[in-house]
C-alpha cells in the first residue's frame, strides 16, 4: 500500500457518488490491518504539498489507528497490535509533523504522539522528552510553537514520574521562552497552562515523596511573578494568557490545604494582581453615569465590559479570602477591593420587556461572583466598614434609581444585620421608585422594625401590583417564624382575608403556607373558623402550577390538619375534592405519584385515619408500587408509605384492602434481588397489628409462593424471602408450620447450593438464623436427605459442614431438642465475632461482668441494604435466637455449651 493508493482512496471520500464513498471506506479498513499503514499515514501528514484537508484526515486516521492498534491495554483495542519495528518507526517519524508550519498539522501530530507517549514513555521511548528539548532549542517559531502545542497536549496524561523529566527538561526553557519579547500571546497561554497541570499533578504526590513541597516551592518562586504580570495588565479582559494565568491560580490556591507554608505568600502576591487587574479594567468606565445609567460603549456602539476573564479573577479573589491561611495576608487590599465591585453590581441599562431597570452584562457570572464576594467579605474581618459601605452603596443606588445595587447593599446589610437609617429605606419605599426596590427595602426594613414591616407588608398584599403583593407576601412569609404569638394573633384576623384575597398567594403558596403554619401555631382558632375558605383555596394552590405547587399544598394541608381543632376531620372532608383534582392536574394514569405525597401529608396528622383516607389513598399507593421494577429507593418510599398506613389504621378500615395488599406482596416476593427485600417489614407490620385478619390469607395465598421462592429463586431473593418465613413464624402463625416442614428438604439443598459459591457471609448468617429457627419450630421431622454441595468457600464449608456433621449424628432418631441445642451452636458460631467485637468496632456496646450487651442503636453496616435488618446486628441475633430459645432448649444446651456461652446467650436473649 503505497502513499499514492492511501491519498487516491482519500480523494475518493469528496466523491457525490455514495457507492465510491463506501468503497474508500472499506478500502481504509482493509489498509489499517497493514503494517506500513501509520508510516504511510503519515507521509500524508508531512506532505506540504498535499492538500491541507487531506493531511489533516491523515492526522485524524492515525489518531484513530493508534487508538485501536497499539497497545492491548487500550479500551479501544482491536486485533492486530502493531509490530515493534514499526512502533519503531513511527515514533521516529512523527516527530517531525510537530514542527510542521501549519497550526492544524502541528495538533494533528501532537495528539498522535500523546496517544504513544501514554504507552511507551519513558519504558519504550526514553529519548522523547530529550528529543523535544533539543527541538525546541532550535529557535525557529514552528519548532516553539510546535514542541510547546506538543507538551500542552501530552501535559493532560502525565505521570508523577514523567513530571520530573519534563521539569528537568523543559522549566528554565519555558520561562526563557515566556519572558522573551514578542512571544505570542497563544504560546504563553500554554506555557502557563502546562505549568498549571505540572503543579496539579505534583500536589497529587505531596504525601509520596518527601522532596515535592521543595519542588512546587522552586516552581512558584519562578512563575508566580510571570503569572502577577499577567494578571494586573489593563488588557486582560482581552488576553489569553490572563484565562490561563487565572486557571493557574486555582490551582495554587487548591494547594494551600496541602503545603499552606509554601503557597501563602505566592497567593497574596497574585491576589494583589488581581485587584490591581481589577482596578485596570474598571478605571476607564468610572463615573460614566447618564440619566442613572452606567453606559459602556465605544464609539462603535460596541460594549467594551468586562469578559469572563475578569469573572474568574473574582471568583480566586473571593477564594483567596476565604482561606484562614491566605486571608490575614491580603486584608489591607480590602479598601481596593472595596472600590471596584460596586462598578460590577451597578452596570446596567434598561430592560425594555420588564419596564424596569435591569441587568445586562457581558458575562452574567461577573455580577454574580461579585455579589458572592460582598456579601462574603463581611465574615471574613471584624473591622470591615460594612456600615460604611452599605450606607454608601444604598445612598448610591437611590441616586441612580438602580435597584441592583441597592439589592447588594441591603444584603449585606441583611446578613451582617447591620442596621439602615430608617429615613434611607423610607427613601427606597417610596412610591416613585420601581416596586421592586421598594420591596428590597421592605426585606431591609424587617432587619430594623418588624412590626412596621407587617403593617406595610400586609398593606401591600392587597396591592393591584403584582410586584408589590409579591415582595408583601415574601416579606411576611420570612417574619411570621419569628414573631411573638401575641403579634400573630393581633394581625390573624386581618392577614387571613388578605392572604385570601391575595392575587398573588396562589401564585407563590410557598409564602402562603408559611404565614397560614405561623397563624396555625399561635392562633388555632382563627386558622380553624376559616378552614372552609382555605381548604378549596390550598386545593386550588395544588392544582395551579405543577409539582412545586403540589407538594407545597400538600405541606400546607398537613399543617392545617396539625394545628386545628378537628383537622383531621377537615382533611378526611376534602378527600373527594382533592383525589380528583390530582387525577385532572397529572392525569389518570400518573395519579398514583402524587398519590405517595398525599398520603405522606396525611399521616403527617395526628390521630386515626379515617377509612375515607385510606380508601382514596392506598389503592393508589398499590398501583404506584407494582409499576416499579427497578428503582429501589422509590419502592422502599412506597413500601414506607404502606407501612405507615397499616399501622395507622384499623382492621376493619383495612379488610376490604388486604387482598390487594396480598397480591403486591406475593408479586414483590416473586421478584429478584432488593425488590422482595421490601416485603419483609410490610409483612412484620401487617402481621404485628393486624393478626387475625392477615394470619390465614397469609398461609393460604403466600406461603405455597413462599416455598416456591426458597426452592428456585437466586440466594439474594431466598434470603429475604426466608427473613419473611421467619417473621410469619415469629408471630406465631403454626398452620406455616407444616408447609414449611413438607418444603425443608428442598429449601436445605437449595439454599446450601446457593451458598456454595457466595463470597460473603452475610446471607449465610441471615439464612442460617431463619432456617435454625424454622427447624426448631417444628415438633418433629423425618431423616433430611440433604445433596451437598461439591465445592464450598472455607468460612460456608465451615459452618454448614459442623452443622450437619452434628445434626447426622440424630438423623435416624429424630430427636429436637439435642438439634436445637446444635443450631444454637451453629448461630453462636456464625455470630460470635459480632457478639465480641461489635463494641471494639463501633464503640456502642456497654460492658457487663465481661459479657457484651448490644445496643439498641449499635447498627451492622453489612446488613443495612436489608429492610428488616435496619436495626442493631444485635436485634437481628436476639430476633433469631429468641425463637429458638425456651427453658427446654436452655437445659438441652447446657450439656453442649460452655458457661460463658450461656451467659452470653441470657444476656443477648433477656
Amino acid at each position: 500500500m503505497s502513499r499514492g493508493e492511501i491519498l487516491n482512496t482519500f480523494q475518493q471520500f469528496y466523491s457525490p457518488n455514495e457507492s465510491i464513498r463506501n468503497a474508500a471506506q472499506e478500502a481504509i479498513e482493509h489498509f489499517s490491518l497493514n503494517e506500513s499503514f501509520p508510516i504511510s499515514l503519515i507521509e500524508v501528514l508531512l506532505d506540504q504539498g498535499c492538500d491541507l484537508a487531506l493531511r489533516q484526515f491523515a492526522g485524524v486516521l492515525l489518531k484513530r489507528y493508534i487508538e485501536l492498534h497499539w497497545c492491548k491495554l487500550d479500551r479501544c483495542f482491536v486485533e492486530p497490535e502493531t509490530s515493534p519495528a514499526t512502533k519503531q518507526l513511527v515514533r521516529q517519524s512523527i516527530l517531525t509533523a510537530i514542527v510542521d508550519p501549519v497550526s492544524r498539522i502541528q495538533t494533528a501530530a501532537s495528539v498522535a504522539v500523546a496517544g504513544i507517549a501514554r504507552w511507551d514513555w519513558p519504558d519504550e521511548w526514553p529519548d522523547l522528552i530529550s528529543t523535544l528539548a533539543a527541538m525546541l532549542q532550535n529557535g525557529d517559531s514552528a519548532h516553539v510553537t510546535g514542541v510547546i502545542r506538543c507538551l500542552d497536549v501530552i501535559m493532560a496524561d502525565i505521570s508523577d514520574i514523567q513530571v520530573r523529566h519534563v521539569l528537568n527538561s523543559f522549566h528554565d526553557p519555558l520561562r526563557e521562552i515566556f519572558m522573551a519579547p514578542g512571544t505570542p500571546s497563544d504560546v504563553k497561554a500554554r506555557i502557563i497552562r502546562i505549568m498549571g497541570n505540572l503543579l496539579e499533578v505534583m500536589a497529587a504526590f505531596l504525601a509520596v515523596y518527601d522532596d515535592m513541597e521543595r519542588v512546587i516551592s522552586t516552581v512558584l518562586s519562578a512563575w508566580t511573578p510571570l503569572i502577577c504580570g499577567i494578571l494586573c495588565q489593563p488588557d486582560l479582559a482581552d488576553t489569553a494568557p490572563g484565562a490561563s494565568a487565572a486557571r493557574a491560580s486555582l490551582m495554587i490556591a487548591a494547594l494551600e490545604s496541602e503545603c499552606p507554608d509554601v503557597v501563602i505568600q505566592p497567593l497574596a502576591d497574585i491576589f494583589r494582581a488581581c485587584v490591581a487587574g481589577l482596578e485596570a479594567v474598571t478605571r476607564p468606565y468610572t463615573g460614566l453615569v447618564d440619566d442613572g445609567m452606567t453606559q459602556l460603549y465605544d464609539n462603535e456602539g460596541v460594549s467594551v465590559g468586562p469578559s469572563a476573564v475578569v469573572g474568574e479573577t473574582l471568583a480566586l479573589i473571593l477564594d483567596c479570602f476565604a482561606r484562614p491561611s491566605i486571608g490575614p495576608a491580603v486584608y489591607p487590599e480590602l479598601g481596593r477591593v472595596l472600590q471596584a465591585i460596586p462598578w460590577f453590581i451597578q452596570y446596567s441599562d434598561e430592560d425594555e420587556d420588564e419596564g424596569i431597570v435591569g441587568l445586562v452584562t457581558p458575562s452574567a457570572s461577573v455580577r454574580g461572583l461579585a455579589l458572592d464576594l460582598l456579601l462574603d467579605l463581611v465574615d471574613m474581618e471584624d473591622n470591615l466598614p460594612i456600615a460604611k459601605l452599605v450606607d454608601d452603596v444604598v445612598t448610591t443606588a437611590n441616586q441612580l434609581n438602580n435597584w441592583r445595587l441597592a439589592e447588594a447593599g441591603l444584603q449585606v446589610a441583611a446578613v451582617t444585620e447591620t442596621p439602615v437609617p430608617m429615613a434611607t429605606l423610607e427613601a427606597l419605599m417610596a412610591e416613585s421608585n420601581p416596586p421592586v426596590l421598594r420591596g428590597t427595602a421592605l426585606q431591609a426594613l424587617s432587619v430594623v422594625d418588624s412590626d412596621s414591616t407587617v403593617a406595610v407588608a400586609l398593606s401591600w398584599l392587597s396591592s393591584a401590583n403584582q410586584v408589590l403583593a409579591a415582595n408583601g407576601l415574601i416579606v411576611l412569609s420570612s417574619v411570621a417564624d419569628g414573631l411573638p404569638s401575641r403579634t400573630i394573633q393581633a394581625i390573624a384576623p386581618t392577614a387571613i382575608p388578605a392572604l385570601l384575597q391575595s392575587p398573588v398567594s396562589v401564585l407563590f403558596p410557598t409564602g402562603m403556607f408559611a404565614v397560614l403554619k405561623a397563624i396555625g401555631r399561635a392562633s388555632p382558632r382563627d386558622m380553624f373558623e376559616n378552614a372552609s375558605t382555605i381548604v378549596p383555596m390550598l386545593l386550588d394552590a395544588v392544582v395551579a402550577d405543577g409539582d412545586p405547587a403540589l407538594l407545597e399544598g400538600l405541606v400546607g394541608l398537613a399543617n392545617l390538619a396539625a394545628h386545628s381543632p378537628g383537622g383531621i376531620g377537615v382533611l378526611t372532608s376534602v378527600v373527594p375534592v382533592l383525589v380528583p383534582a390530582i387525577a385532572r392536574e397529572y392525569g389518570e394514569e400518573q395519579q398514583s405519584a402524587p398519590a405517595l405525597v398525599v398520603a405522606e401529608a396525611f399521616l403527617s396528622a395526628e390521630g386515626e385515619l379515617p377509612r375515607q383516607v385510606l380508601d382514596a389513598v392506598l389503592p393508589a399507593v398499590l398501583v404506584q408500587l407494582g409499576r416499579l421494577r427497578h428503582d429501589i429507593p422509590a419502592i422502599d418510599a412506597a413500601v414506607a408509605v404502606l407501612i405507615r398506613l397499616v399501622t395507622r389504621s384499623t382492621t376493619a378500615s383495612l379488610q376490604p384492602h388486604f387482598p390487594s395488599l396480598a397480591a403486591a406482596i406475593q408479586a414483590m416476593m416473586e421478584a429478584e434481588g432488593k425488590i422482595s427485600a421490601a416485603v419483609c417489614p410490610l409483612v412484620n407490620a401487617l402481621l404485628g397489628h393486624h393478626f387475625e385478619l392477615t394470619r390465614d390469607v397469609f398461609v393460604q395465598a403466600l406461603l405455597p409462593t413462599l416455598v416456591r421462592c426458597l426452592v428456585t429463586r437466586s440466594v439474594g431473593t431466598q434470603r429475604h424471602v426466608m427473613v419473611v418465613a421467619l417473621i410469619i413464624v415469629r408471630h406465631g402463625v403454626q398452620a406455616a408450620l407444616g408447609l414449611l416442614g413438607n418444603a425443608l428438604d428442598p429449601v436445605l439443598t437449595a439454599w446450601l447450593k446457593g451458598h456454595a459459591d457466595f463470597n460473603g457471609d452475610l446471607d449465610l448468617k441471615i439464612s442460617a438464623t431463619a432456617l435454625c429457627a424454622l427447624i426448631q419450630a417444628m415438633p418433629s421431622t423425618p431423616a433430611l436427605q440433604v445433596d451437598l454441595p461439591t465445592r464450598l468457600k472455607p468460612t460456608t464449608g465451615r459452618i454448614i459442614t459442623r452443622s450437619l456433621a452434628r445434626r447426622g449424628v440424630a438423623l435416624e432418631t429424630w430427636e429436637p431438642m439435642p438439634f436445637v441445642a446444635k443450631a444454637v451452636q451453629l448461630l453462636l458460631d456464625v455470630y460470635r465475632e459480632e457478639l465480641e467485637q461489635l463494641g471494639g468496632e463501633l464503640g456502642e456496646l456497654d460492658q457487663e461482668d465481661g459479657v457484651a450487651v448490644i445496643s439498641p442503636e449499635a447498627r451492622d453496616p453489612l446488613v443495612t441494604d436489608m429492610p428488616l435488618a435496619r436495626k442493631s446486628t444485635g436485634d437481628v441475633v436476639r430476633e433469631g435466637l429468641a425463637v429458638v430459645m425456651g427453658p427446654e432448649v436452655r437445659h438441652a444446651c447446657m450439656g453442649e455449651l460452655t458457661g460463658q456461652d450461656l451467659k452470653l446467650l441470657d444476656t443477648v436473649c433477656g
